[in-house]
């Protein structure tokens, strides 16, 4: 298991990045957090707080290192973390919803980058920016497309709507021709339910019905209607940044793989 432990490591002098990547565990991980707290602006702190959280999600314990590396990520700026490394960057942001990190990473990617558009609508939906709002231009374009491209953008309209969107253009015709997309349907029953104690402001129960439905695999598991319908339940039952947060996590799905 990676364990944190910073007793574990040898004097400062005594090693460097280099051999802290190559050091075994868990002493290489000690290493990597003595180094994410030297030189904190450094290139070497960026990359011993990157590797500590590319293990961490390997193991499954992505989230409470991430919540532990606060301080430490915080401190990386945007401009410095380069593309491929970004999701591991981004879902911290979501878990500590901070929507003014993901407008520096929208800032700083290039305007024909495909991942720009991915992170606005994160932000979008960690700041309630889909609210009264239009499908915007970004979706609509990709709903005349064709393969995953048109399936994608048919799951994002599902979000966008659930999270207060509304659908404009020619969005309800080409929804229109599609279908519930991949994944798992949810029981009916189950989804009366959730909507049931949504309605009654019952928010444990909702809680437990959402949690109930998107099932050990989240939302990837859900396909589209059942997932925006685990949303919509949440927003009504006044959870909106727990719906949120489930949004941007499925945005970011087409980046992160």
């Amino acid at each position: 298991a990676l364990m944190l432990d910073d007793t574990q490591s040898e004097s400062v002098e005594s090693f460097d990045l280099e051999s802290a990547l190559s050091a075994p565990e868990p002493l290489g991980i000690a290493q990597l957090y003595v180094l994410t707290r030297l030189n904190s602006n450094s290139e070497n702190s960026r990359k011993a707080v990157t590797e500590i959280l590319r293990r961490a999600k390997a193991a499954g314990a992505y989230d409470r290192f991430a919540e532990f590396l606060t301080p430490q990520i915080k401190r990386v700026s945007a401009d410095d973390i380069p593309e491929t490394d970004l999701p591991l960057f981004l879902q911290a942001a979501i878990n500590r919803d901070d929507t003014n990190f993901m407008q520096a990473v929208y800032r700083a990617l290039p305007d024909d980058n495909a991942m720009k558009m991915r992170v606005a609508l994160m932000a979008d939906a960690l700041g309630n920016g889909f609210a009264y709002g239009a499908l915007g231009d970004d979706i609509e374009a990709r709903l005349e497309a064709d393969g995953d491209t048109h399936m994608r953008a048919v799951r994002d309209s599902y979000i966008a709507v659930a999270m207060g969107a509304r659908l404009s253009g020619e969005a309800p015709d080409r929804l229109l021709n599609g279908n519930r997309g991949n994944g798992r349907k949810a029981n009916p029953a189950k989804i009366l339910a959730l909507k049931a104690a949504a309605q009654t402001g019952a928010k444990a129960e909702t809680v437990l019905w959402a949690v109930h439905l998107l099932g050990e695999d989240k939302a990837s598991a859900l396909d589209d209607a059942s997932f925006a319908a685990v949303l919509e339940a949440l927003n009504r039952a006044g959870m909106s940044g727990f719906a949120g947060r489930l949004a941007a996590e499925d945005f970011m799905r087409s980046i992160s793989g």
